[in-house]
C-alpha cells in the first residue's frame, strides 16, 4: 500500500504521540485555551479592517491580539483552499515567510548561551567551504544584516533562476563561495539579507549535529507547546492543514506559486495563529531562554563605528506612537505576516495571511490605534500632500527622453531607456525603477522618492534634467552622441561568461541596438549612453577593452552587487 509522505508531524507518524500531544494541549497555559471567551470591546471595529476578506469565497487571514497571557481577540477571515472551500481556522499553517528569522535567531542565541558557539565566531568556522572575503564576517554580522554578503533571491535571477524551480541550500552556497567582492565591509552597513539567516540555519545543524528541523521542534517548539509549528525541510512534502496562497489578477483569484526551497532559516517555518500566540507570550514570560537570552534578542545591533540600528537578532526594534514595538513582518508568494509586540503594555498582535493584498505591518499598527486608543501618543499630523496623479501616455512619447545623461558636479551616468511600454530610470550607484508620467515631461516612481522633469532647447530637444530623488535636487545633461557608431555595436557583440555568476550572455547587435540575450531569460535590449557604456533591466555595462583596444570584457554593476560589480569575459564574437 502506497501511503501519502507527510512532512514531519509526531501526530500524523505516530498514535501514542497524537494522544500525548492532545492531553499537553488540554494543559498549555490559560491563554491557549479560553480565546473565544475574551473579547476586545472593539471587536466590531478590528473587524472592519478585514471586512475586504470575510467572507467564503476569498482567501484571507488569522488574526490575535494577547495581553498579559490571555487572548482577547482571535478571528478567522476567508478561506484556506479556494478550490475546496476550507475555511481559515485556529490550526491552519501559514509560511510566516520572514517572521521565521526570528526562530532562527533564537536557535542560534541558545547555542551561545550553552557554549557552543560565539557571535563573535567567523562564519568560515562553521562554514569553511566558504571564501575569505577579504574581510572578517562574524556570526553577529548574519544575525544584524551587516554582513556584506550577497541576497540570493536578489541574485539568483541574473544565472537565469525562476520561481518554479528547485533551490536546496547547496545552490545558495555555491553561488556564494564566487562572491569575489562583498556589497560593503562588514559591520560598516545594514542591508537585509536572506543569505544571513539561510547560513545561521546551517550552522546550527553543523554545531547541534541536528537538522534544523528537529533542533527547532526540540528544543524551541516543543518547550513552547506549538505543536502546529515546524521549519519546512522537504518542499515536496505534504503539509496537513496547510493555508495555499493567491494573489489578485483581475477580478479573480490566482495561486501563488510555492517555492521548491528544501531549507529553512531566512523563510519557510509554518505555523498557526494559536501557536504564535503562545511564541509572542515568551516575550512576556521569558519561559523559554530566561532573562538574559530574551533581553539579548531584542537588543539592537550597532555597526563598527558604534551607530545604533533597529535590527535586533531576527526582529525590529522601533517606536510606534511612543511605544517601543518589537517584532517583524514577511511576505513570500502571497503568504503574508506580521508579529508585534509591545512590552510596555505587554501585548502582542498577530497577522497571518494567504492574500499578497494584505499589508500585515500597516494594519497591526491599525489594530494597535484601535486597541490601545488612546493610551498611545497622539498620531502625528500627516503633511498635506499634493502630488501629481499619474497620467496616461502614449509609451512612443517615451522615446524623446531616451538616452545617457550625466550629473553636474558628481559626473554620474544615469539614462532615461524603454522597458516594453514603460519607461524605467537608472543610475549608477543608485539603481534602476520604473517611472510614471505624471505630465507630458514630468515622470515619478510608483513610491515617489524619485521625480525626473525633462527640459528641452529651442529646437524642441531633450537636452536637461532635473532629479529630485528623496528630497535632494540634482540636474544632468544629455551626453552626446545619442546612439552608438556602427562599429561600436559590432565590436560589443559576442559570448560573455562570469565565473562569480557562472553564467553566459550573449550580446547582439540588431537594428542600431544592443540586445543580451539567455536561453531562460530571453532578450534584454539595452540602452547606450556613451562610448562603451549601455544599461538595461539588468544594470550597467562597462565595456573593458584589451591593449590593443579591442573589447575584452564587460564589468556588470547593480544595486543588488552593491560596491562590487560582475566581470564578464568575452569568449568569442
Amino acid at each position: 500500500m502506497i501511503r501519502p509522505r507527510w512532512h514531519y508531524d509526531s501526530r500524523a507518524l505516530n498514535l501514542r504521540a497524537a494522544v500525548a500531544a492532545m492531553l499537553l494541549q488540554l494543559l498549555a497555559p490559560t491563554f491557549a485555551v479560553s480565546q473565544e471567551k475574551v473579547r476586545s470591546p472593539h471587536i466590531a471595529e478590528i473587524d472592519m479592517l478585514f471586512a475586504e476578506w470575510d467572507n467564503d469565497y476569498s482567501p484571507g487571514t488569522a488574526v490575535a491580539i494577547v495581553e498579559r497571557g490571555r487572548v482577547v481577540y482571535k478571528r478567522h477571515f476567508g478561506l484556506a483552499n479556494l478550490e475546496n472551500s476550507i475555511p481559515i481556522s485556529s490550526r491552519t499553517r501559514f509560511d510566516l515567510a520572514s517572521v521565521s528569522k526570528q526562530f532562527t535567531a533564537m536557535a542560534v542565541l541558545m547555542l551561545e548561551q550553552a557554549g557552543e558557539l560565539s557571535l563573535d565566531d567567523t562564519i568560515q568556522a562553521h562554514l569553511p567551504e566558504l571564501p575569505d572575503y577579504g574581510k572578517p564576517i562574524t556570526i553577529r554580522d548574519l544575525l544584524h544584516h551587516t554582513s556584506g554578503l550577497w541576497d540570493y533571491w536578489q541574485v539568483l535571477p541574473y544565472t537565469g533562476y525562476r520561481k518554479q524551480d528547485y533551490l536546496d541550500f547547496n545552490d545558495v552556497m555555491t553561488l556564494l563561495q564566487h562572491q569575489r567582492k562583498l556589497k560593503f565591509d562588514p559591520g560598516t552597513q545594514w542591508s537585509y539579507c536572506n543569505t544571513n539567516y539561510a547560513f545561521l540555519a546551517e550552522i546550527v545543524e553543523r554545531v547541534s549535529g541536528q537538522s534544523f528541523a528537529e533542533w527547532t521542534r526540540q528544543n524551541i517548539f516543543k518547550p513552547l507547546k506549538m505543536w502546529d509549528s515546524f521549519a519546512q525541510s522537504d518542499c515536496f512534502a505534504l503539509i496537513p492543514d496547510r493555508a495555499d496562497s493567491y494573489h489578485r489578477n483581475g477580478d479573480a483569484y490566482e495561486r501563488s506559486h510555492h517555492l521548491n526551497v528544501d531549507f529553512a532559516g531566512q523563510s519557510h517555518l509554518f505555523s498557526t495563529v494559536d501557536d504564535m500566540v503562545r511564541w509572542l507570550d515568551n516575550f512576556r514570560t521569558w519561559s523559554l531562554g530566561g532573562k538574559m537570552l530574551m533581553t539579548r534578542m531584542v537588543r539592537k545591533g550597532k555597526l563598527n563605528d558604534g551607530k545604533e540600528i533597529f535590527y535586533a537578532a531576527g526582529l525590529g526594534v522601533n517606536k510606534y506612537r511612543g511605544a517601543t514595538t518589537i517584532g517583524h513582518s514577511g511576505s513570500t508568494e502571497g503568504f503574508k505576516a506580521a508579529v508585534l509586540y509591545l512590552p510596555e503594555f505587554e501585548v502582542g498582535v498577530v497577522i497571518l495571511a494567504n492574500v499578497d493584498s494584505i499589508n500585515p505591518e500597516k494594519t497591526a499598527n491599525r489594530i494597535l490605534d484601535i486597541y490601545l486608543r488612546d493610551q498611545l501618543d497622539p498620531l502625528p499630523a500627516r503633511p498635506e500632500r499634493r502630488e501629481k496623479p499619474f497620467i496616461e501616455l502614449d509609451p512612443e512619447e517615451y522615446q524623446k527622453f531616451v538616452r545617457g545623461y550625466i550629473l553636474e558636479e558628481t559626473e554620474t551616468r544615469l539614462a532615461m531607456f524603454r522597458s516594453g511600454d514603460r519607461m524605467m530610470g537608472a543610475i549608477h550607484g543608485v539603481g534602476t525603477d520604473y517611472f510614471y508620467p505624471t505630465s507630458k515631461n514630468e515622470f515619478n516612481t510608483m513610491s515617489r522618492n524619485c521625480q525626473v522633469t525633462f527640459f528641452e532647447d529651442h529646437e524642441g530637444r531633450v537636452h536637461r534634467l532635473r532629479i529630485v530623488l528623496k528630497g535632494k535636487e540634482m540636474w544632468a545633461d544629455r551626453i552626446e552622441p545619442d546612439s552608438p557608431n556602427d562599429g561600436l555595436l559590432e565590436e560589443c557583440g559576442g559570448v560573455y561568461y562570469s565565473d562569480e555568476l557562472g553564467v553566459v550572455y550573449e550580446l547582439t547587435p540588431r537594428d542600431g541596438k544592443l540586445v543580451l540575450s539567455h536561453r531562460r531569460m530571453g532578450e534584454r535590449m539595452l540602452q547606450f549612453i556613451e562610448r562603451d557604456h549601455f544599461v538595461g533591466r539588468l544594470g550597467f555595462l562597462k565595456f573593458n577593452r584589451g591593449d590593443e583596444g579591442e573589447v575584452a570584457g564587460f564589468n556588470l554593476w547593480d544595486e543588488v552587487f552593491g560596491e562590487g560589480e560582475i566581470t564578464f569575459e568575452k569568449w568569442r564574437k
